[in-house]
């Protein structure tokens, strides 16, 4: 229908707003879809926390009961026209579909119709093919991308060409979320993320198990200026590549980091630890870093900084069984809520 096609590209146009999937819930019900008005509607007010909805009981666990039980008898008949396109899995935020995974023939041969259907933000790729250095480039040309927060590229072989592909392309400004795990990612394609005039806007960049090394972490120290997040765990990082992390400006505003699987030992601990920079983390991953005891207490020493941290992992380090009670006590001392 006209009507309906017009009020599904007012919801796409502004997929932000609430305002237009609430007048197409209005229209839906004066349609006779009443389930599906009533689903938009109650997304959007668990959204919102509002727990107070028309005929439930007041509280979010009785809102979620029945947003459970309108997906199970409806979803099959709402994702119907993504599934046709090629669509894998649908999640559905605010009332409507907003994350798809989807192959990436079937990407490039139906993405201006797909993100006509619905208000994507997020995506991410089925099947185990890699993405050869032509697909990415066909990819990043896709003008539909701009529409995107997220864009999951895990494991698909990208590598450097891949990476710079993506940094060059205009269409990812909106992005502020990029998975990148497992691509075979070198310095160079590090160094192209971050120094892409189109990827600022990331708060979240994970770039576990690639090839970045001392070197790509480097590069990303001194590029990207506004991330929350970072992993980069498995990346062969030595103390040059802590060392880059602790003296960055740049990450001043990040709260989790994973550096799982490196090999910063205790002087790259110690380098975080009296960071100037890295006072905001509150996650801290240092799992399997050849870290012994002296890196450990760094962390919780009275010349540490990282003083809003209470989530640590030091898992498959050479501690021992006392250092490591000292520190969970230390930590479970610093958790919100608990009784000082």
């Amino acid at each position: 229908m006209d009507e309906e096609r017009a009020l599904r590209a007012a919801i796409c146009a502004n997929s932000k707003d609430d305002t237009p999937r609430l007048v197409y819930a209005d229209w839906l019900q004066e349609n006779g879809l009443v389930e599906r008005a009533e689903f938009i509607r109650l997304q959007i007010a668990l959204e919102r926390g509002n727990y107070h909805f028309p005929g439930i009981p007041t509280g979010k666990e009785a809102m979620e009961a029945r947003e459970r039980a309108l997906l199970r008898a409806d979803r099959d008949e709402w994702e119907a026209p993504l599934r046709a396109l090629g669509v894998a899995r649908v999640e559905f935020r605010r009332g409507l579909p907003a994350a798809v995974c989807v192959s990436l023939d079937d990407f490039l041969a139906n993405h201006a119709h797909l993100f006509e259907l619905a208000p994507i933000t997020s995506l991410s790729f089925s099947g185990n093919s890699f993405i050869a250095p032509d697909d990415a480039r066909a990819l990043a040309r896709s003008p539909n991308l701009s529409k995107l927060e997220y864009l999951n590229l895990s494991c698909k072989g990208l590598g450097n060409a891949g990476a710079r592909a993506l940094a060059r392309s205009p269409n990812l400004r909106n992005l502020t979320g990029l998975d990148l795990s497992g691509n075979h990612i070198a310095p160079n394609g590090a160094r192209a993320l971050a120094q892409s005039p189109n990827l600022v806007g990331l708060t979240c960049l994970h770039l576990p198990h690639n090839r970045i090394g001392d070197e790509g972490v480097q590069a990303l120290a001194r590029g990207l200026r506004n991330l929350t997040s970072l992993n980069l765990s498995g990346n062969d990082i030595g103390l040059p590549g802590a060392r880059a992390l602790a003296e960055s400006p740049h990450l001043a505003n990040l709260t989790h980091l994973d550096l799982r699987w490196n090999r910063i030992g205790d002087e790259g601990v110690q380098a975080l630890a009296t960071s100037p920079y890295l006072t905001n983390l509150r996650s801290l991953d240092l799992g399997g870093n050849d870290i012994g005891a002296v890196g450990v207490r760094a962390l919780v020493a009275p010349t540490s900084r990282l003083t809003n941290l209470t989530q640590l992992d030091l898992s498959d380090n050479p501690i021992g069984n006392a250092v490591r009670h000292e520190i969970e006590r230390t930590m479970e001392e610093r958790r919100p809520g608990r009784p000082r």
